[in-house]
């Protein structure tokens, strides 16, 4: 009798296990018809579209097929609807070194693929872990032209790498008269002098000419001690 009602209870056990299979498939089911009937599937990361853009970026800047894929591949980017996913693939990062498109293509001395990618707005002062910016290759590179443009789209020359600026890594790699050096100097203004110390207070006070604020003072007739002690203050502050 014990062995009939075990034998019961499986069948039981069984059924209902046959009752949740089927439901969880017609559940199934109906969520395809759904899709079916206009849900778009959730979109995919846009690891796609960036590392072609990427791969584009990286490519043979003498060829003219380079150029045309870039342009297409960017004008995908902009019919894009979805600000983040725009802002992922101006950021985008190989997963190989950690590199951005316009690092790639600055790597590469692509001027016309740099300004493609500036126009769209990628990535100007990001760059590699341990790694320089666009900006630092290229004034490692010598490339004034490239440097120039990164510099008018807003790339920053004061990112150093190991301790050193583009300037002082361009300094140390192509002399201190070099074209790439001067564009630097201009933009960081090292060649401007620093102002002269201020002299001595002694030194200060020989040949310095009253106040005009006293001077108005004793037109006036101002004999009151505490209007000329605060004057004096004031004549003393303005020499330092």
């Amino acid at each position: 009798e014990e062995q009939l009602l075990l034998q019961q209870q499986q069948q039981l056990e069984q059924q209902e296990q046959e009752r949740r299979d089927e439901e969880e498939e017609r559940r199934g089911r109906l969520a395809q018809q759904q899709q079916q009937q206009g849900r778009k599937p959730p979109q995919a990361p846009p690891v796609e579209l960036a590392q072609e853009i990427y791969d584009a970026a990286s490519g043979d800047p003498a060829l003219p097929a380079t150029r045309r894929q870039l342009k297409k591949l960017l004008a995908r980017l902009d019919k894009e609807k979805s600000l983040v996913r725009k802002r992922e693939i101006r950021s985008w990062q190989s997963p190989a070194d950690g590199s951005t498109a316009l690092f790639a293509a600055c790597q590469r001395g692509n001027l016309a693929a740099a300004e493609l990618l500036l126009r769209a707005h990628f990535s100007v002062n990001k760059a590699p872990q341990g790694g320089g910016t666009p900006l630092y290759v290229s004034c490692e590179a010598g490339n004034v032209e490239l440097a120039r443009m990164l510099l008018d789209g807003g790339a920053n020359p004061a990112i150093a790498v190991g301790g050193l600026s583009p300037l002082a890594r361009a300094r140390q790699l192509h002399g201190e008269g070099a074209e790439i050096v001067q564009l630097l100097e201009q933009v960081s203004g090292a060649e401007q002098e620093p102002p002269p110390p201020p002299p001595p207070l002694g030194e200060a006070s020989q040949g310095v000419q009253p106040p005009r604020l006293l001077l108005d003072l004793a037109s006036r007739g101002a004999n009151t001690i505490d209007t000329a002690a605060a004057a004096a203050r004031r004549a003393v502050a303005s020499m330092l």
